[in-house]
């Protein structure tokens, strides 16, 4: 349609131009030519604006709409000194960059590296032409970081090797934060100042940990405010989550619900951000989605209860991921209006196999997801660099891009125009002395290809902007990201085309966003209320003639009111008493909740713990305890290894415990204490085991199949789906995780007394049991195969355990042992015995024999091994700490007297 105006237009303004030279009349000459040039506006200038982002090796094809290469292209030129074989040896002051990114995902990402650098050095093709020093130049190589940690570290290390264990002057990279955070670190070790295109962890802005490393982007804590910033621009105060299990995607997902949940009165007005749904996706080794944990997932969405349930999803995962969960979701036919919310991992991206993914879609509907991406500004420094881009492709022989490929992309440019402007003002002798080149990096500020380039402090990009897509289909073909606005990171920023948007199931152009709610069905008039209200007409009929009653019997009151005085003078002495006597019980109670707490304060702690300043305690595969939970552990899993194993000997949180354990007894109630599992999901296991108040906290639970409450289950392979994917960080007591490893909890649970449920989400407490008048302690069922326990209070289970594992072949490094009789014959087995070499007047009773067996000290007597008392444990148990500090697995343990 808009060639062929162009074409009605050029032929209008012809004629036009005919008549104005036949004409003979001034004043008829003059409307003419305003048509005249009115046409030539719409025949002309539009060839002209296509044309104008073509570079000058390159035209604009009207038949292939867009740009291609002259068949005589010039040859490119090459500045005096210009390296000609980027892999030759480094020489001068030349300048070595390093690019790491997964070439799988960014299929673009290479060749766009090269050019970029090569464009760099080429000194006339007027593109940053005065950014090089004189006789400087670039080198550089690409490797593939892909998205994990273990292969970008490898990767950087293979660079060194191929260039003589010499590295890099600057790093640009990685795509994904796991991969960043561990090329920062070996990449750190070398002094070598990285800059990410595309990273956004948030603990990558710990200048402690990773002082050389910076980004053309910004954090995730900036992104999960300018998500929350958007949703608050669509009044939404409801949603709900899905993020796969990755390091980023848990990252996020903890940033945004900290902003979200809660009470606010900002610029939007009063709300209160609410979760209705929180499920965490498991990605398989192969780093393919877990289809099972996708529809497990998407089942447990409340879709039956208008009242908990919510419309907009907010789902956080990578876009080889993404796709497949959407997919999934539009064959289960799952809540066809869901507005999909995508984060910049995902959106403005596209499914790898379009055809397939679009064929689970009704042909007249649109997908309606939207998305929220770093802002790209198409400025004229965009446009320079695409023509000189789209100049050096033809000369090469390559088909030039119609425009550069998102905002990753022009990311990853300005990454590398900041890198090189840092090195080439840092003399060339400190250019592998990370705070010499940071400290000029952090000064930047320039129009790059994506917009305004400046750091903070901490090395993120500054004052980030964010673009907002909707993902439909276009004039009723495919479908395609169209802008619909912008945001910045604080609520009140967002600008919206409501009139550009289309929601699925819903249409497009509502002038305002559908509800986040479902509407909950008003209540019909049912055959019961006339009754109820002819009920209600006899009971006033027989109240007026009960009142008529009264009245004649008035009189005869009167006589008796002067006794009632009487009477109600002797009740209020008896009220006055009861009065007292209540005062009397309320302090009788705050004292017995008070020696209660006592009580528990002295109690003693649990038999395997030892003296330690330390709240996790490591058990080594030399303990039996360590088999014990491991032993519990493979019940359900069998492919289980343990590689790190904590005791919790959190003081405070177990005294809290078992006050609730002796209130139960109190009551009459038998604590019915389980072992059973629980895992955190996103949330970071220290926030329980280092509380020290409450440990387990109902302010942290999410809504499942029984309500908000905190779930623990009989099943480890259970529990296994809501395990914490650990991460490096610079605070936590655990040491940095290895791959493909998940936590979760073995605890100790009062149960109490248990009502068994079917499922209900609308649960807040227990119900009542109608045999005592009082609530039950826990609510249980079974799902996924699990039987599963619900409490609806803080305090009810203690951490006993953390447990950090991996599923598949056994690792030597991690899991030195393949059994529990393997440990044992290692030497180091915490089961020896120890001779005395004379009987101790401190121990009663004496013997020529030790050993300490589940956690317990015991002697040889003639009936067998019996465990000595408590006092006694603490003794030998306190001189055996004493001893170990220096003992060696030969070392043999000798009593004489007091002393070992």
């Amino acid at each position: 349609l808009e060639k062929t105006t162009q074409r009605v237009f050029i032929w209008a303004s012809f004629n036009l131009m005919w008549t104005f030279k036949m004409s003979s009349k001034a004043k008829d000459k003059l409307p003419l030519l305003f048509a005249l040039v009115y046409c030539l506006s719409f025949s002309v200038l539009p060839s002209i604006a296509t044309s104008a982002v073509c570079g000058p090796s390159t035209f604009y094809d009207d038949t292939n709409d867009g740009c291609i290469c002259n068949t005589d292209p010039p040859q490119r030129r090459r500045s005096n000194g210009e390296p000609g074989n980027r892999e030759r040896k480094l020489v001068n002051d030349n300048i070595r960059l390093l690019g790491l990114f997964d070439t799988e995902s960014w299929d673009w990402g290479e060749e766009l590296f090269n050019y970029t650098l090569s464009m760099i050095n080429d000194r006339n093709d007027g593109w940053q032409d005065d950014i090089m020093g004189n006789g400087t130049f670039l080198e550089w190589d690409v490797k593939n970081s892909a998205c994990d940690g273990t292969t970008a570290s490898r990767a950087y290390w293979a660079d060194r090797t191929d260039n003589d264990d010499i590295p890099p002057h600057g790093l640009v990279g990685c795509r994904c934060s796991a991969a960043s955070i561990s090329s920062a670190n070996v990449a750190g070790l070398d002094g070598v100042t990285q800059v990410s295109p595309a990273s956004t962890a948030k603990e990558l802005s710990d200048k402690s940990q990773y002082p050389f490393f910076a980004r053309t982007v910004a954090s995730n804590l900036f992104l999960s405010k300018a998500i929350v910033a958007t949703f608050r621009g669509f009044n939404w105060d409801r949603v709900s989550i899905l993020q796969t299990d990755t390091k980023f995607s848990t990252g996020l997902s903890t940033d945004f619900q900290q902003l979200w949940t809660g009470e606010h009165d900002d610029e939007s007005g009063i709300w209160e951000g609410d979760i209705a749904y929180s499920h965490s996706i498991v990605i398989n080794q192969d780093e393919t989605v877990n289809e099972e944990s996708v529809r497990r997932a998407l089942n447990g969405v409340p879709t039956d209860d208008p009242i908990n349930n919510s419309r907009v999803i907010l789902l956080i995962a990578h876009d080889q991921h993404a796709f497949s969960v959407l997919k999934t979701a539009a064959e289960m036919k799952f809540q066809p209006d869901t507005i999909w919310i995508g984060v910049d991992a995902w959106s403005n991206r596209y499914p790898s196999n379009m055809e397939d993914f679009m064929s689970v879609f009704p042909s007249d509907d649109h997908p309606g997801y939207l998305g929220i991406t770093p802002y790209l500004k198409k400025n004229d420094d965009n446009l320079n660099f695409l023509s000189t881009l789209q100049e050096a492709q033809c000369r090469d022989g390559n088909m030039p891009w119609p425009e550069v490929p998102g905002h990753a992309a022009a990311q990853m440019v300005d990454s590398i125009l900041a890198l090189v402007r840092a090195l080439v003002a840092t003399p060339s002798k400190e250019r592998r002395n990370g705070t010499a080149v940071m400290s000029h990096l952090l000064d930047l500020d320039f129009d790059g290809v994506g917009g305004r380039v400046r750091f903070t402090p901490s090395g993120d990009r500054e004052d980030p902007q964010y673009s907002l897509f909707n993902f439909r289909r276009v004039n009723g073909g495919g479908p395609s990201w169209v802008d619909i606005g912008k945001t910045g990171s604080e609520i009140g920023s967002t600008e919206i085309d409501m009139n550009e948007i289309c929601f699925a199931d819903v249409g497009c152009g509502l002038g305002s966003a559908p509800s986040d709610s479902y509407p909950v069905p008003e209540p019909q008039l049912v055959l019961w209320i006339p009754i109820v209200i002819g009920i209600i007409t006899v009971l006033l009929v027989g109240a007026t003639f009960s009142y008529l009653r009264v009245a004649r019997k008035k009189k005869q009151l009167k006589s008796q009111m002067t006794e009632m005085q009487k009477k109600i003078e002797a009740i209020k002495n008896i009220d006055n008493d009861l009065d007292n006597i209540n005062q009397v019980v309320d302090n009788a109670k705050k004292r017995q909740a008070s020696l209660i707490m006592k009580r528990a304060a002295l109690q003693g702690t649990p038999s395997t713990w030892i003296e330690s300043p330390e709240t996790l305690v490591p058990v080594t595969p030399e303990d039996e305890e360590y088999w014990s939970v491991f032993e519990k552990m493979r019940v359900t899993i069998p492919n289980v290894h343990i590689s790190k194993l904590w005791r919790v000997q959190n003081k405070s949180l177990w005294s809290y415990y078992s006050f609730h354990k002796d209130r139960l007894e109190m009551n009459n109630i038998q604590p019915n204490e389980r072992r059973v599992w629980h895992g955190t999901s996103s949330l970071d296991p220290s926030i329980v085991y280092a509380d020290k108040m409450d440990g387990f906290m109902m302010q942290f639970a999410a809504k499942g199949f029984w309500g908000r409450g905190i779930y623990f289950a009989d099943k480890a392979s259970y529990s296994k789906n809501y395990s914490h994917t650990p991460v490096k960080s610079q605070t936590s007591d655990r040491p940095a995780p290895k791959k493909a490893e998940l936590e979760m909890f073995l605890t100790r649970l009062l149960v109490g007394k248990e009502v068994e449920l079917n499922q209900n989400m609308a649960l807040t407490v227990p119900p009542i049991d109608s045999k005592t008048g009082m609530k039950y302690n826990s609510v249980t069922g079974n799902t996924a195969g699990s039987q599963v326990w619900i409490v609806y209070e803080n305090g009810r289970a203690y951490p006993e355990y953390l447990v950090r594992y991996y599923v598949g072949s056994r690792d030597e490094s991690r899991s030195p042992y393949e059994s529990k009789k393997e440990a044992s014959k290692s030497g180091r087995w915490r089961s020896c015995s120890f001779e005395l070499d004379m009987p101790t007047s401190n121990l009663q009773p004496n013997s020529s024999q030790l050993t300490v067996r589940q956690g317990f000290w015991e002697y040889l007597s003639d009936s067998g091994w019996v465990a000595y008392d408590a006092a006694n444990q603490a003794l030998i148990e306190r001189t055996f700490q004493d001893f170990s500090v220096t003992a060696t697995s030969s070392s043999i343990v000798v009593i004489k007297g007091p002393e070992w």
